[in-house]
């Protein structure tokens, strides 16, 4: 849930507001506000002539607990796998290199590699309708 800085433009609304004295005291003993409460607190005492101007008087509030706690150490699997793309893409930069490809680019351009030189339904349903097209379109007589 995204939460907001109480900036002192958003502290002297707040104060300024009919809000009472306990719910105020509650909300300046945080750092930030919700995003739930903040649209409460507009919704009941319409501070700012539109929400918008309310939410440009806040600022998006980051807690660097969090940040620093959320980095993960990468798994075995996740480096093998990234090694493996890595190969890839310089064996796909390697064969652009001895076998440059045509200078438009279609759907049934074959890749070196086995694993992705199939058709996609798509790709096939696309090829069917231009060989049957093609098949109609021709003149009866040639």
């Amino acid at each position: 849930m995204s939460q907001y800085e109480l900036t002192p433009q958003l502290k002297e609304l707040i104060s300024k507001s009919q809000l009472g004295l306990e719910p105020r005291a509650k909300l300046f003993e945080q750092p930030a506000i919700s995003r739930n409460n903040l649209v409460t607190f507009y919704t009941e005492y319409r501070p700012t002539s539109s929400l918008l101007e309310l939410l440009k008087t806040t600022k998006i509030w980051k807690n660097n607990e969090d940040l620093n706690n959320t980095k993960q150490e990468k798994t075995p699997e996740f480096i093998e796998q990234m090694e493996y793309l890595r190969l890839r893409a310089k064996e796909e930069e390697y064969q652009s290199l001895i076998n440059p490809s045509p200078e438009i680019n279609t759907l049934y351009e074959t890749k070196f590699d086995d694993e992705f030189s199939h058709q996609t339904p798509v790709q096939a349903h696309k090829e069917l309708r231009h060989q049957l097209t093609t098949i109609w379109l021709k003149p009866w007589y040639i």
